[in-house]
């Protein structure tokens, strides 16, 4: 899930999103992006003592990362029912997408790829339709 903001409400954990989207559209490229967040669900957590999450968005046919974010997710050693579901917010600061195409957003945990998602980018015309 993508949001231009995540609110987590400090009394029951709940998250908030605002302005939910699944894509990006630009008349011109390179196209640069205000601050925007990816929302990462993760379960069947098996490790009681955390986990490293790293979190990227690629363009696959070139090779070229846009956005990567990495870090550990502790559990305090607690044990961890593996039907707890985990949404962690993780902010980008901003990217640049340098053409028109589908990138792909990428979830790794302890440096194995969980799951991935397409992010097209579109070139936005005149004739173009929303």
């Amino acid at each position: 899930m993508l949001a231009d903001l995540v609110i987590r409400e400090e009394g029951t954990g709940k998250l908030s999103l605002i302005g939910c989207f699944t894509n990006f559209f630009s008349p011109a490229f390179p196209l640069t992006v205000p601050r925007f967040f990816i929302i990462v669900s993760i379960t069947n957590v098996g490790s009681s003592n955390g986990i490293d999450l790293a979190v990227r968005i690629e363009d696959e046919t070139r090779a070229e990362i846009v956005f990567s974010s990495s870090g550990r997710l502790n559990f305090g050693g607690d044990r961890i029912d593996r039907n707890e579901v985990f949404e962690i917010p993780v902010v980008v600061p901003g990217a640049t997408f340098t053409h028109a195409g589908t990138y792909c957003i990428k979830v790794f945990a302890d440096g194995e790829q969980l799951d991935k998602r397409p992010v097209p980018v579109r070139h936005l015309t005149s004739q173009s339709q929303l």
